[in-house]
C-alpha cells in the first residue's frame, strides 16, 4: 500500500469501521476522511495521524509514510528478542536496567 488513500482504506477494513466512525473517533469531519480516502487531501496533521495511530493501535510510520507493518510490534516481544540475543552476562544487566526504568515511570 503505497498511497495514503490505500492505507486509510486498509485501516478501515482492518479495524472494521467506516469513515464516519473514524472521523468521530478522532474528532474531525467525515468529509476530511472522505477527502483523504479519495486522494483529494494528500496528507493530514501530525496530531490527527498520531490520534488515529493511538486509538486504533496502528503503527504511525506505516500510516503516514507507508513504512513498516500496519500493526505495531509488541514491546515485550521485541524486548524479549533483543534480550535473548545478548550474552548471558549482559542479559542480567539489561534486565535490571529495564526494571529500573519501570520503577522510574511508575
Amino acid at each position: 500500500m503505497s498511497t495514503l488513500p490505500e492505507r486509510i482504506d486498509f485501516l478501515l477494513k482492518l479495524r472494521g469501521i467506516n469513515q464516519a466512525q473514524l472521523a468521530d473517533l478522532i474528532g474531525i469531519k467525515k468529509s476530511a476522511i472522505t477527502n483523504l480516502k479519495n486522494g483529494r487531501s494528500k496528507s493530514f496533521s501530525a496530531e490527527n495521524a498520531l490520534t488515529i495511530a493511538k486509538k486504533l493501535n496502528i503503527n504511525p510510520y506505516w500510516l503516514v509514510f507507508g513504512e513498516g507493518d500496519p500493526e505495531p510490534k509488541e514491546p515485550s516481544s521485541e524486548a524479549s528478542t533483543i534480550l535473548k540475543r545478548l550474552p548471558s552476562n549482559k542479559q542480567e544487566f539489561a534486565t535490571q536496567l529495564l526494571k529500573n526504568l519501570e520503577e522510574l515511570s511508575a
